[in-house]
């Protein structure tokens, strides 16, 4: 089975396009516990898609369930 996991970027990566603040799903297969090479995070693209990245290439983030106004500033929200 798979688990999805609000996730917070915490460190900026140019590379991949993946901002501070940025929020996103990663998708975890089960058991949360173990890395699996098909967990997968996908992220809102500019143009209406989404950006979809391996986890083992994520940049530095955190599980994003409850995320403080400091943190959500410059995550640009359409609706609170």
């Amino acid at each position: 089975g798979w688990f999805a996991l609000p996730i917070m970027i915490t460190v900026t990566s140019y590379s991949q396009e993946l901002f501070n603040g940025e929020t996103g799903v990663l998708l975890k297969k089960l058991p949360l516990k173990s890395f699996h090479p098909e967990d997968t995070a996908f992220f809102p693209a500019k143009n209406g898609s989404q950006k979809r990245i391996p986890a083992a290439l994520l940049p530095p983030y955190e599980i994003a369930y409850c995320i403080s106004i400091h943190k959500s500033q410059g995550s640009e929200f359409e609706h609170v």
